[in-house]
């Protein structure tokens, strides 16, 4: 054997000695959470439990949506085989955390060599099976059929097949379920069926409809329900960093123009504040009759919309379209239109009720949604938008 051959084995034989050697992983397996989930505000707790092939130290921490670390849990050495880790349902600061989905982190180390079992990072949603069994006008009671837990986005309004693409079209009168997660199997929703401003009875409609999207949870996902008062939103508004929603995910780019792709699957790469459907405040010119709930008017509209100006930027910042329908009719829509929005409506309505709509759209899933009913009376004169009503 020449002296270069001789070296090269030699090299190869000591190093396959040095992995020989190395310590094994930790091998962290059979992850399980118990369970589906809870109410911390009811003393509840979630068991996240595992196996360990190797002594280990273990740290586990719960994640928000947006991967950020709500609370670390103490570490601690671990022996090989079962291990477990409560958790109650509140943050690093002790304060019980609002209603979501959140995310698991499992981080053993042994041996100068680490592991991490993080079923969030890189996830990319998948749209998956759901099912609409049934929707109760009397009780209010909407149940459908999850294939695993799912963010989910529920909207009822009205609709009916185009006639050139055949696609179901009409305005959305209300979200019922706005991007909140739910486990799986069969799950049941209450609504009395009003719209979202509680002046219209959305199932009592011509062509009425429902529709859910349901988007898949990262594995092991925690589920806090009934927990603490206040919105996830409102809670990590208040507790990020400055800066911090530049460190979470940006929205997709719009498709180029003829590209004939569409902008992606509905909610997928927005955050928890780009993933929310704001409120819009609807205004139109006339009086306000509160016994009616209805605006009095002129046949010649003055419609004024507005998004609130702390909750615009995220929605705002996402291409978008406003549609304004009256009653199932589509009267104008304008591609990322100015915030506040205003317009005088070209077509006179005719005497009677009726009902005006926006549904103001991400390219990307969220609808915001006003409703509310005019009365034209003939020969009225038509004003300016006043008031606050929406």
């Amino acid at each position: 054997m020449s002296e270069l051959g001789f070296f090269g084995a030699g090299v190869f034989f000591f190093a396959a000695l040095a992995n020989a050697a190395a310590p094994p992983a930790a091998t962290i397996s059979a992850i399980a959470v118990e369970p589906r989930f809870f109410n911390p505000a009811l003393g509840q707790v979630a068991t996240i439990r595992f196996t360990l092939g190797t002594r280990a130290r273990v740290a586990v921490s719960i994640l928000d949506r947006d991967r950020f670390v709500v609370r670390r849990l103490p570490p601690r050495e671990q022996e090989p085989g079962w291990a477990a880790f409560a958790w109650d349902g509140k943050d690093d600061a002790g304060a019980t955390v609002p209603d979501e989905a959140y995310s698991l982190l499992i981080e053993a180390a042994t041996g100068g060599r680490s592991e991490r079992y993080d079923p969030s990072a890189g996830f990319t949603p998948q749209i998956e099976g759901a099912e609409i069994r049934s929707y109760s006008r009397s009780a209010g009671v909407l149940s459908y059929t999850l294939s695993r837990p799912s963010r989910v986005h529920i909207q009822a309004g009205q609709a009916t097949p185009d006639s050139k693409s055949g696609q179901m079209q009409g305005p959305i009168l209300k979200t019922l379920v706005d991007r909140e997660p739910r486990v799986a199997g069969a799950v049941v929703e209450t609504w009395n069926g009003m719209d979202e401003g509680g002046t219209v009875y959305v199932p009592g409609l011509p062509h009425f409809a429902m529709a859910v999207l349901a988007t898949s949870l990262p594995d092991h996902s925690l589920i806090v329900s009934g927990g603490r008062g206040g919105s996830f939103l409102d809670y990590a508004r208040a507790r990020r960093h400055a800066g911090a929603a530049a460190a979470v995910r940006s929205a997709p780019a719009r498709p180029a123009a003829g590209s004939g792709s569409a902008a992606g699957p509905h909610h997928r790469g927005l955050d928890a504040f780009q993933d929310h459907s704001p409120p819009v405040l609807l205004r139109t010119g006339g009086r306000w009759d509160a016994a009616r709930q209805s605006w009095s008017t002129g046949p010649s509209l003055v419609v004024e919309v507005t998004i609130p100006e702390e909750r615009a930027a995220p929605f705002l910042g996402q291409p978008n379209e406003l549609t304004l329908y009256v009653d199932e009719t589509p009267v104008a829509r304008v591609q990322s239109p100015k915030n506040p929005w205003r317009m005088s409506l070209d077509r006179r309505l005719d005497p009677g009720e009726h009902r005006l709509v926006v549904n103001w759209s991400s390219d990307f899933g969220p609808v915001a949604v006003a409703v509310t009913r005019v009365l034209v009376s003939p020969g009225a004169v038509a004003a300016s938008p006043s008031g606050g009503k929406r």
